[in-house]
């Protein structure tokens, strides 16, 4: 896991920040690049205090039941039950294509209030992700992976690119840590092939998301370039941008890194924390996750939360974790592995990761744990 999360974060953080650097930008680009090396001098510690060589083995640790994975299942597909039914028409008249770009022009047009039963289904959706990455390539598998497989066309009906992609990393998450002994193990060419194809893979979901909302338009391919730009660098320059700004760190103690937790108290999001910012690369309001960390806790102390990120990843790839302790693992890897800001943000995400953990203890298949 450590080694693994170690080059997602010089792929995935330190190089397109170095991309976009600019000479004005100097003292943000070496206070990421201080933040984010904390991590690894938090894994050089964690070495000098293990004593153990080889990598824990998660294959089988706290695998689910098949049957309640499925359950899962069903209550997503009762709660979102009515846009499952538009999908299904559509489709079978032939005009899903049609529907689903209208759909997106009306969604994007208007200022549409989602009911309490499609959230509760965006949860159901989150956490069968989590316990189909828990559950893995096992017995009966595919059929888990084909209703997923619907329930991402239900979800792309619904236009909800940023929980697909949230589910993704969930899977993502639990992936990471079930082959903890295997990416541990893994050459560096092989991790180039794993990152070419993780990457063509978003891409195409990206092309496909996007294309069907401006193949009305003309110039579809340079618009497609231009939000490919804007969606992959225009952040990274944004957060220098932001960085720049007297009033960037003020200490939000968590609330941008777990906001629900304070919504639980009557607390609503602050304002502008949403204001878009120009770049080289376009308008974006997405700062990545380090944003997140800065707010809640300026620079020392996000660089603090870094190093003991990355000294607990590196001691649990070599310990075994224990529940607590798996619980934290995922929070870790998820906030890193999803870029572009704290998931747990969102009251959805927060309490899909706490249910699908509950559930996973409380059904999990105890054959398989011992494998």
């Amino acid at each position: 896991m450590y080694k693994f999360i170690a080059l997602f974060l010089l792929g995935g953080y330190l190089l397109p920040f170095t991309i976009v650097l600019q000479q004005k930008y100097l003292f943000e680009y070496i206070q990421v690049v201080t933040i984010v090396s904390c991590f690894f001098f938090g894994g050089f510690i964690s070495t000098k205090t293990i004593k153990q060589a080889c990598s824990a083995n998660y294959e089988y640790y706290l695998i689910p039941r098949y049957k309640y994975v499925l359950v899962v299942a069903v209550f997503y597909f009762i709660f979102k039950a009515a846009i499952l039914m538009e999908v299904l028409s559509h489709l079978f008249s032939g005009d899903f294509f049609k529907w689903a770009l209208e759909n997106a022009i009306q969604r994007y047009e208007s200022n549409v209030k989602l009911s309490v039963w499609y959230q509760l289904g965006t949860v159901s959706f989150l956490i069968y992700s989590s316990l189909l990455g828990a559950y893995g390539w096992r017995k009966k598998s595919l059929i888990l992976f084909f209703i997923y497989f619907l329930m991402l066309i239900v979800e792309s009906a619904a236009l909800a690119r940023a929980g697909i992609l949230i589910g993704f990393c969930m899977i993502f998450v639990e992936f990471i840590i079930r082959n903890n002994k295997k990416l541990s193990d893994m050459s560096y060419i092989s991790y180039f092939k794993l990152a070419t194809i993780s990457v063509i893979s978003l891409g195409a979901i990206f092309f496909f998301s996007a294309y069907f909302r401006i193949s009305h338009k003309d110039n579809v391919v340079e618009i497609l370039l231009e939000k490919l730009s804007t969606y992959t660098l225009a952040m990274y320059e944004a957060l220098f941008v932001w960085m720049q700004q007297v009033n960037a760190y003020f200490f939000g103690y968590g609330y941008f890194t777990f906001n629900p937790i304070f919504r639980l108290f009557g607390d609503k999001p602050r304002q502008g924390f949403y204001l878009l910012t120009e770049t080289s690369y376009g308008y974006t309001n997405i700062y990545t996750g380090i944003r997140g960390l800065l707010s809640d806790f300026g620079f020392l102390g996000a660089a603090f939360v870094v190093f003991l990120a990355g000294y607990k990843l590196h001691q649990l790839s070599k310990i075994k974790a224990n529940i607590l302790d798996y619980l934290l693992l995922k929070i870790i890897i998820l906030l890193i592995v999803y870029i572009l800001m704290s998931p747990f943000y969102f009251t959805t995400v927060i309490l899909a990761y706490l249910s699908s953990f509950v559930y996973i203890i409380l059904f999990r298949d105890k054959l398989i744990s011992k494998g």
